[in-house]
């Protein structure tokens, strides 16, 4: 088992407004996160939000990226 002796450090903080089941998907220059209350977002490496989707039902999967779009699969269809 190997471990980290470092604490961690935080590198930016923000709140999408709702849990997210999905988790982050890490990108380039960011990640993209899903919550339950269904809006997808787009965050850069600061933290900063780049973009904002309501999608109206929670994001039920993990978001993927292929080519320059963003698919993401809801608990609505």
């Amino acid at each position: 088992m190997a471990s980290c002796q470092r604490p961690t450090e935080r590198v930016f903080e923000f709140s999408t407004d709702a849990s997210s089941r999905a988790g982050l998907v890490a990108l380039e220059d960011g990640v993209l996160v899903g919550n339950e209350a269904g809006t997808l977002l787009r965050l850069d490496r600061r933290g900063g939000l780049i973009w904002r989707v309501r999608l109206g039902a929670e994001v039920a999967a993990r978001p993927t990226v292929s080519g320059d779009s963003v698919i993401a699969g809801t608990g609505g269809g």
